[in-house]
């Protein structure tokens, strides 16, 4: 696929296939958005499955899936609201999920998983969910922490 204009963060991965771009513009936040002159290059090096590889969300594992969605919530939003207010479809999904105690439980136990006091806008009093270094568990392994290796390794994704 050709796109003419292709705007990512620097965090972004793709998977086996990547679309072709004229130009490519990297947004960071806080900083001045940059051009690469080349974007093959730019993209080639982040054209590998990410640690959590299944990104259908239909991963076997309904926990693992649950984790790569959280994480990818996590890069475009800080927290996500729990409470019956809450319209957001994508934090819905995730914690209205059967899988939801198990995860936050491995969460909270590595200490990757924070409720910061937030008050809603509106409605009733809410919790909120922030994954703390959500990126990490979309990096190649060789990528991830050691504390990081280890959540994984827990929900049976190899590290190695």
């Amino acid at each position: 696929m050709l796109v003419g204009e292709l705007i990512v963060d620097p965090y972004v991965m793709f998977g086996t296939s990547a679309p072709s771009a004229r130009s490519l513009f990297v947004y960071e936040h806080f900083k001045e958005t940059r051009w690469v002159g080349a974007p093959e290059e730019w993209i080639r090096p982040r054209m590998q499955e990410s640690t959590l590889s299944d990104r259908s969300g239909s991963d076997p594992d309904p926990v693992r899936g649950l984790l790569w969605r959280f994480a990818r919530i996590s890069m475009r939003q800080y927290a996500i609201r729990s409470g019956k207010d809450n319209n957001d479809p994508a934090a819905r999904r995730i914690l209205d999920s059967p899988a939801w105690p198990r995860l936050r439980e491995i969460l909270q136990r590595h200490g990757r998983l924070e409720t910061p006091d937030r008050l809603s806008a509106a409605g009733s009093k809410s919790d909120w969910f922030h994954l703390v270094a959500g990126v990490e568990f979309l990096n190649p392994a060789s990528a991830l922490r050691d504390s990081t290796k280890v959540i994984l390794n827990e929900l049976g994704v190899g590290t190695e």
